[in-house]
């Protein structure tokens, strides 16, 4: 808001709104410098940001490459100052080419590459967190040398992660192949038999249910006219035998 304040001030002085951008721009750039003299390097590189997307031009991108490279932002500081040295007309970068070329030399020796390959096409990128494009990449990312984190991600597809270490001045090559996610593997639905009928497994086993229930009564009847029988034919013997007892003297063996 307070940005918006200021260009609607100068553009009613001066009624240009170019020239009204360039000068909110040094401003900027003005307020980055005096706190880089501070030592306020992280504060300075939100002030040429600033002034970068108000007015982008050589020398502002110049200014913010140098800011990022002093607070360790080497790959953001290469891509900055390269893109500022392309310019062979503008002459604040013809006056600082020298110290421009030096700070890219020392941002590249700690610069490395990420070739990220693989599919699906369209699966979007992210390295440390940060958007790189989606697949397949128009070419290797520029990362800080050291442990870097790349995720993947499709819809439909599993989303997967990995960590690898970009050596400074080299292009590690990481390859993705996203699998696809079955829903009905992750969801089953339930089978549509024992769905509509949830007494299948109950009917089922109701036929062996009445076989086991039938031979068990076949055996108890089957055990029932044994013992009668056993009670009748003992109750004729019982009538028809002779009792025969040993007599006083003689020796008792039953």
């Amino acid at each position: 808001m307070a940005h918006t304040a200021v260009m609607a001030v100068l553009l009613a002085a001066t009624g240009d709104p170019k020239v009204a951008a360039e000068k909110q721009a040094d401003d900027l750039i003005q307020k980055g410098n005096d706190l880089r003299r501070r030592g306020d390097n992280y504060g300075a590189v939100e002030f040429f940001r600033q002034a970068f997307e108000i007015a982008p031009n050589p020398k502002t991108e110049a200014q913010l490459g140098l800011a990022e490279q002093a607070t360790g932002r080497f790959a953001d500081a290469e891509g900055h100052l390269t893109d500022a040295l392309r310019d062979t007309q503008n002459p604040w970068i013809k006056k600082n080419r020298p110290v421009l070329k030096d700070s890219l030399e020392d941002a590249h020796a700690h610069v490395g590459r990420i070739e990220v390959l693989g599919d699906p096409v369209g699966a979007v990128v992210l390295v440390n967190g940060k958007p790189a494009g989606t697949l397949p990449l128009a070419a290797p990312v520029p990362v800080n040398a050291g442990s870097v984190d790349i995720e993947v991600s499709a819809d439909g597809f599993a989303t997967e992660r990995r960590s690898l270490t970009a050596p400074a001045q080299q292009v590690q090559t990481a390859v993705f192949r996203l699998r696809k996610v079955d829903l009905v593997a992750r969801n089953p639905e339930p089978s549509t038999a024992a769905t509509a009928n949830p007494n299948v497994i109950a009917t089922a086993a109701a036929p062996n249910d009445e076989v086991a229930t039938g031979k068990s009564k076949a055996w108890i009847w089957f055990g029932v006219s044994a013992v009668v029988a056993a009670a009748v034919l003992g109750g004729i013997l019982l009538a028809t035998r002779k009792d025969e007892y040993p007599t006083a003297g003689a020796e008792v063996s039953w």
